[in-house]
């Protein structure tokens, strides 16, 4: 089984998970999928219900975290939104079941890059492998202490008013 690559996004907009979820349907090799839509009060998966649509998911969208998920016999996509008090959280993942490196992983991750910079919808982007990132955080903690970030994505504005400079990380300014 491969790592799983992840996208963790803080945006205003909750529609951008709505096309994260096509970005990576795109990159399903396999049309037979099952979806499951679950609604939850937090990460302990408190009060899990599962659900039948999206568009019902979208009216828990305020108060609950809400996971989507595809699965086929050789991977699995999601997306999950969350909403706090930097806006929308939305996680992204796609686990191909087989390990992603050097070139098709760079070539991904540009692929993301340039989908992200084309909405112009992102404040913070993380992308990595098997990642850990603490949303509750300031902002500047959220980035200087996650982990397995290969690249980050930032917007200018956010940028500045964050006085994220000082950082030593990788990151694109979008």
């Amino acid at each position: 089984m491969g790592e799983l690559i992840e996208i963790g996004i803080v945006c205003k907009n909750k529609s951008l998970y709505c096309e994260m979820l096509d970005f990576l349907e795109r990159h399903l090799t396999n049309e037979e999928t099952v979806q499951i839509i679950s609604v939850m009060d937090n990460w302990h998966y408190d009060n899990m219900i599962e659900i039948n649509s999206i568009e019902e998911a979208e009216n828990y969208m305020e108060t609950k975290i809400v996971t989507i998920e595809k699965r086929s016999p050789c991977e699995q996509i999601g997306v999950s939104v969350e909403k706090n008090k930097k806006g929308y959280i939305i996680e992204c993942w796609i686990n191909p079941y087989k390990e992603v490196i050097g070139k098709e992983y760079s070539n991904f991750i540009n692929e993301i890059i340039k989908y992200l910079k084309d909405k112009n919808m992102v404040d913070v982007c993380g992308i990595g492998k098997e990642v850990s990132v603490d949303y509750d955080k300031s902002i500047y903690s959220l980035i200087n202490d996650s982990h397995n970030i290969d690249i980050w994505l930032i917007s200018q504005q956010f940028f500045i008013d964050n006085k994220l400079s000082n950082l030593n990380i990788k990151a694109v300014i979008i």
